[in-house]
């Protein structure tokens, strides 16, 4: 009987437990369908309704963005994700309260310094003071997207992932009003206006995460912000570093494209990128949901953390061949109703290199992740900045050879290299863990 009683509470436990994760995933999707489509919809109105350059310069603006939070990322919102199993329950909140206090400090900091250099360079470069409003929204878009992305990633780690659908839906809503509203008193608008839109839409995401989370600020001290953020920078130095290798080589594509074209053709591979964008956006959905897991694996069984790591790799690698083959099949089809300026016999050759790009890079996302759990970002920041020498070559000689296209298909063959030598440190610690066990 008592081995009965035993097995009945072990199954219900794992009942308890399938039915929990599965409920996390499902907010999960939810979260990134509302977040990634809400931007899907801006880029897809803009897609139709900027000029080609116009679309060009808000796409290297939001790649500026992408980066200011990249680098946000690894200094604070990763590192705290790491280090809070570490933490004792008690101390939990109180260390993400001065997390938040930390990036706070880091936001004001740099965007003021921005400013400042930016009023200085535009009272003495006629070519500054021409993109001056675009530089203050790049500055404003980046700072509200890094503070808003914090309240995401909390939500994540403390498993109430209903706070960051919440906070999501408040950026959608107000992104949609803020459209109509400025559409409506001022007509159109340019690459600068949109990333207001945006800023203010981010911005209106992260208040209402600061009052649903409900950190509590009042036992921040800065004696104790200055220890987390030592801490976070043992790790944090590195994978600073890799962002912005790592932003070097995913954006690789749009500043050969620029140098040699100019911002109508980095307008013309981003209007390519729109339909291998809604498979994109399944990356940072899922990765959230499995960091924090695996971050937990890790202390119970390495080697399972490992293994499971791999497998997450190989089904995201599995449904970006499929996505592609399904979108070379229907592009025809699917175009005319995303990018209005262009047929898709004008893209296809972008679309299918871009399809390339999504393979590789999501089949190094699991490496990544089991590194940074490992806290082996030096070796990330390593074997990226390998893969970068190897792909701003390839990418510049096929630029010359084939076109936009071919600085695409060169940023691939990065990700491909960078994913080889991720998964054969991942081999190594793999292997080593073995040996010891």
């Amino acid at each position: 009987m008592n081995h009965l009683a035993y097995l009945r509470g072990k199954i219900t436990e794992h009942r308890a437990k399938s039915k929990s994760f599965a409920k996390s995933v499902l907010s999960s999707l939810m979260n990134q369908a509302v977040s990634s489509g809400t931007n899907f919809a801006l880029t897809v109105y803009l897609a139709r309704t900027l000029t080609t350059a116009d679309f060009g310069l808000y796409g290297i603006g939001f790649a500026i963005t992408l980066l200011y939070a990249g680098v946000c990322d690894a200094l604070f919102l990763t590192q705290m994700v790491v280090h809070a199993p570490e933490k004792l329950p008690d101390d939990r909140l109180p260390y993400a309260a001065r997390m938040l206090s930390a990036l706070v400090l880091f936001c004001v900091l740099t965007a003021s310094l921005t400013i400042l250099l930016l009023c200085l360079d535009a009272t003495s470069s006629h070519l500054a003071g021409q993109y001056f409003a675009l530089a203050l929204s790049i500055v404003a878009a980046s700072v509200s997207f890094a503070l808003k992305d914090f309240f995401i990633r909390h939500a994540y780690t403390v498993r109430r992932e209903n706070w960051a659908l919440w906070v999501n839906i408040v950026v959608a809503a107000t992104l949609a009003a803020a459209l109509a509203v400025k559409y409506m008193l001022f007509g159109g608008f340019g690459p600068a206006g949109a990333l207001w839109v945006y800023a203010l839409s981010n911005l209106a995401g992260a208040a209402v995460g600061f009052v649903i989370v409900g950190l509590p600020m009042a036992s921040v001290c800065m004696k104790e912000i200055y220890k987390d953020v030592r801490h976070a920078w043992v790790g944090g130095r590195w994978a600073f570093v890799g962002v912005a290798v790592t932003w070097s080589q995913t954006q690789l594509y749009m500043y050969v494209t620029a140098m040699f074209v100019g911002p109508a053709g980095v307008g013309l591979a981003n209007a390519a990128r729109i339909l291998v964008t809604p498979a994109m956006f399944l990356m940072p959905a899922v990765t959230q949901i499995v960091m924090p897991r695996l971050a937990t694996l890790r202390t119970t069984n390495l080697a399972r953390m490992i293994q499971m790591s791999t497998i997450f790799s190989a089904g995201l690698v599995a449904f970006a061949a499929l996505y592609s083959i399904a979108l070379i099949s229907t592009g025809d089809f699917i175009a005319p109703m995303l990018t209005r300026h262009y047929r898709y016999v004008d893209v296809a050759p972008l679309v299918g290199a871009w399809c390339v790009m999504l393979v590789f890079q999501f089949s190094r996302i699991g490496a990544v992740t089991c590194l940074q759990i490992l806290k082996e970002f030096r070796a990330v920041t390593l074997s990226n900045s390998i893969s970068l020498l190897a792909a701003v070559p390839i990418a510049v000689i096929l630029m010359q050879m084939i076109g936009v296209s071919g600085a695409i298909l060169g940023g691939a063959i990065g990700e491909m290299v960078f994913s080889v030598l991720l998964y054969k440190v991942v081999k190594m610690k793999y292997v080593a863990l073995r040996v010891h066990m």
